[in-house]
């Protein structure tokens, strides 16, 4: 078994799950802006599922870039 494998990620029909969130506002709050910010999720999740970036990959990238490389032992209270 391949070592990607391991952390599949579960899908409905074509789509990831975390689709579900944005799904059920547009069910709950159907309005033209909550199909278009489920539509630009769905496209962003795809973009990064065809360059082979998982969802957690992703997260742990940009928690990277907005808190930076940099990791402490203490934190900065207590000098």
């Amino acid at each position: 078994m391949a070592r990607r494998d391991y952390v599949r990620r579960p899908k409905i029909f074509i789509w990831d799950a975390i689709l579900v969130l944005p799904l059920m506002a547009l069910l709950l709050y159907p309005r033209l802006v909550t199909l278009l910010a489920l539509l630009a999720v769905g496209t962003l999740l795809f973009i990064l599922d065809r360059r082979g970036m998982a969802i957690p990959m992703t997260l742990r990238w940009l928690r990277t870039f907005l808190v930076g490389r940099r990791r402490y032992i203490r934190p900065p209270r207590r000098l």
